[in-house]
């Protein structure tokens, strides 16, 4: 058996690059909190309960909106984060 390092890939080499470190996981903290910032309640509210892993089904029954809307409310704001992530113009 191959040590790490000798001859071949190092699978946990690769991996350690691929993880974000301290400065990507702080950008994305902000961008996440300008996002939810510049939500309304309702909204902020759906995706808060989602990122703490509620269900769609849990989410619907808290905030009495259908399981069609929470999904429309997370695609919404899945697009308004992919637009505030694309570099400026």
């Amino acid at each position: 058996m191959l040590a790490a390092g000798e001859g071949g890939a190092d699978p946990l080499g690769e991996l350690a690059q691929l993880s974000p470190g301290v400065e990507d996981v702080a950008v994305l903290f902000d961008c996440l909190e300008r996002l939810l910032a510049g939500l309304p309640d309702n909204y902020r509210e759906i995706v808060l309960r989602r990122l703490e892993g509620d269900s769609i089904e849990q989410i619907a029954a808290h905030v009495q909106r259908s399981q069609r809307t929470v999904l429309r409310v997370l695609a919404h704001v899945q697009q308004l984060g992919a637009h505030q992530l694309e570099p400026p113009s």
